[in-house]
This record gives C-alpha cells, sequence and structure tokens, in this order.
C-alpha cells in the first residue's frame, strides 16, 4: 500500500542488518528487527523474508511484530532472497550458494552450484525470470519454474558486481 513500507539498514552501527518499517509513507520509521539481514523482500504488507548468515532465512508474516527462522541446510551466508509466488523462492550467497523452497519456505533444497562467485542480488523480470548476479560478473537466469537454471555470458566479466533493473537489464558497477 501506499504507506507502508520497509527497509533493510547496512550501513555500519548499531542498525547494520536492521530491518525498519514505516505506515506514515516514510515520514517516520522504527525498528521491527534488530540483527540478521543481509538481504531482504517483501512480498506485501505483512510479509517479509531476510536471507541471513550461516544460510538462514528469517521471515514475517505480520508485518514484522513476530519472526522465526528457518534452516535451510546451508552454512554460508545467503545474501539475497527473493519468491517469484507464495510457494517458489530462491535464496543466494557466498561461493554460488543458492536454495529453493517449492512449499512457501517450509523445506529449502540446496541446488548445484552454477558457479563458485559470490551471488548478491535477485530480481524479477517482466516476463517471471529470475535474474541473479553476482562477483566478477556473474548472471544467471532462473525461470519462472523452479527447474532449468542457466548461466549467461557476461560481456562484462570484469566488472565487480551488478545490479540487475528488471525493465531495462543489467547495470555493472558495485552496489
Amino acid at each position: 500500500n501506499a504507506t507502508t513500507g520497509y527497509a533493510l539498514s547496512k550501513s555500519p552501527g548499531s542498525y547494520n542488518g536492521s530491518v525498519l518499517k514505516t505506515t506514515d509513507g516514510g515520514a517516520n520509521w522504527k525498528q521491527v528487527r534488530n540483527t540478521g539481514g543481509l538481504g531482504m523482500q517483501v512480498y506485501n504488507a505483512d510479509t517479509i523474508y531476510l536471507a541471513g548468515t550461516s544460510g538462514g532465512i528469517i521471515y514475517s508474516y505480520d508485518g514484522g511484530v513476530n519472526w522465526a527462522s528457518k534452516a535451510t541446510g546451508v552454512s554460508k551466508n545467503l545474501n539475497a532472497v527473493l519468491f517469484s509466488s507464495r510457494e517458489f523462492g530462491v535464496a543466494v550467497g557466498d561461493e554460488g550458494t543458492m536454495v529453493t523452497t517449492k512449499d512457501g519456505g517450509t523445506t529449502w533444497t540446496k541446488e548445484t552450484a552454477l558457479t563458485t562467485n559470490t551471488l548478491k542480488h535477485i530480481s524479477l523480470s517482466r516476463n517471471g525470470n529470475m535474474l541473479v548476479s553476482g562477483a566478477s560478473g556473474t548472471l544467471l537466469v532462473l525461470p519462472k519454474s523452479p527447474t532449468g537454471v542457466s548461466a549467461l555470458t557476461n560481456p562484462y566479466a570484469d566488472t565487480p558486481t551488478f545490479s540487475i533493473c528488471p525493465k531495462h537489464g543489467y547495470i555493472p558497477g558495485e552496489h
């Protein structure tokens, strides 16, 4: 909605990894989670997913009032998480780590690594594919369904990290 929003603090200090929430369009913010987030997806006004350290997924289904965590079976940091539907989600992280869920996050499956580069970002393209970017110019495409992950040839492979704009493509540079 137009008044509720969330932000993940990545600044050094006491708010690092904290989730902040506004209910008045950004005029005021309050902390709803104090640590643990490396990447965040706000699925809707009540559902928030955090990718965390040591393979953790942290989530809230009530707008940040209560939080719970799920083990993913991996120990590497997860840097980004994205659900393309209520059921199918992907989290990516250090050393090419990728885990998927087909049941809304109840269980997670470690996927075969397509790279050993750290994966940092996930975006949803207009056609529903997930675009994953990471260190050393890594680009991966994950289809709408949980099968058929593939790597792209990247003409900017010497670029340290990519950020992805789903509407216009990818943008080289640190993020």
